[in-house]
């Protein structure tokens, strides 16, 4: 493994580590904030180089209301927790997208597609980093969120690390080479094993309010969704002709090739714990 990618994964777990052990969830959520500001950033100037227009600045700005919507929400009552709802927020985002593209300078050509590419964006950056907020807010059925984005960071890291290491080694038959050549079923096989494992083993290590059986069920679920994260990442770089998304961690690439698999399992691991408390609860 290149000596860039350990020193920069060297500096990294530890200071997420501690933002995320000793920080409040307000620092945390503008740590996230700040990182999909610059996730946005990346994903507008990729389409921008590939010779599209983006409104960089009207989806960076309604990326962060959307984040700091997720935030306010998650600890709102009563009318404020139907103003900053997921839904709200993120119709506001559109429509701040269209109407800056109505009253811009440029002509209509290519409008929409301007856009959707703006909101886009939005979505895909921003209102997914969000469940990363919500899931270290979390205060229901006496589960830690911080446990819950170790669990997050962890399995995640896992299954790109056993992807890796085992496709690397083994690798014989192409996963999707329409979107990522490199990568192989042998490569997807040892990162959902890796997955599985991590997800038991925070079980036993700091997670012991989780079952046996929704640990491996965790496993499996992120192990298959973060991978299919990082080819709709390498999609989105082919789209726009890119290599990497930036050059923010030497030998990781940029902010989004660095969360691509988490983007999506934050989701998946926020719903997963919401339909398992509720089955707890009920049970």
């Amino acid at each position: 493994m290149p000596i860039k990618r350990v020193l920069t994964a060297a500096v990294l777990i530890p200071l997420v580590y501690a933002l995320v052990q000793y920080g409040s969830p307000f620092y945390f959520f503008l740590f996230i904030t700040a990182s999909a500001a610059v996730g946005l950033y990346e994903f507008y100037r990729m389409f921008k180089n590939g010779g599209y227009h983006p409104q960089s600045f009207v989806g960076i700005l309604a990326g962060v209301l959307v984040v700091t919507g997720f935030y306010i929400g998650a600890g709102a009552k009563g009318g404020l927790t139907c103003v900053f709802s997921p839904d709200v927020m993120v119709a506001v985002a559109f429509v701040v997208a269209l109407l800056f593209r109505l009253f811009s300078e440029r002509d209509t050509n290519g409008a929409m597609v301007d856009v959707a590419l703006t909101f886009t964006g939005v979505v895909y950056v921003a209102w997914l980093s969000a469940y990363i907020v919500l899931l270290r807010s979390w205060n229901e059925g006496g589960v830690d969120g911080r446990d819950l984005v170790f669990l997050l960071c962890l399995v995640t890291w896992a299954t790109d690390s056993g992807a890796y290491y085992v496709g690397s080694k083994f690798g014989r038959h192409k996963l999707y080479p329409k979107i990522s050549p490199k990568k192989s079923i042998e490569g997807a096989v040892g990162g959902l094993a890796f997955s599985v494992g991590m997800a038991v083993a925070c079980k036993y290590w700091f997670y012991h309010e989780l079952s046996m059986q929704d640990a491996v069920m965790l496993g499996a679920i992120m192990g298959i969704i973060g991978q299919m994260g990082d080819l709709a990442e390498s999609m989105i770089k082919r789209s726009a002709r890119v290599k990497d998304s930036g050059g923010l961690f030497p030998g990781h690439g940029g902010m989004l090739d660095r969360v691509d698999s988490m983007l999506l399992n934050a989701p998946a691991l926020y719903y997963y714990t919401k339909v398992a408390l509720a089955a707890k609860i009920g049970g």
